[in-house]
């Protein structure tokens, strides 16, 4: 994980957080990082797998995941993930 995006969020110093709904059909975000919080919920995600710092996880079909530190690199992978969203 060389290439490690350092993603600046469009949080402002009077916002307390930011909500971003995304229906995608595979995990394509790259290997990133950043300051804030950041919970994130899959579905439909079974055989994908959660990279957060040195944890590596094959999800289940519904994954929530707080990645809480300053800077933690993290991604989730396609791996042998095939299943679809309906």
């Amino acid at each position: 994980m060389s290439d490690i995006l350092q993603e600046i969020t469009p949080l402002s110093t009077k916002d307390c957080f930011y909500i971003v709904d995304r229906h995608k059909t595979e995990f394509t975000y790259p290997v990133h990082r950043h300051r804030e919080y950041e919970l994130n919920f899959v579905e439909h995600g079974a055989g994908c797998k959660r990279i957060v710092g040195d944890s590596v996880e094959e999800i289940g079909d519904y994954d929530l995941v707080l990645v809480g530190g300053e800077n933690l690199e993290h991604v989730w992978e396609q791996g042998p993930c095939t299943r679809r969203a309906k």
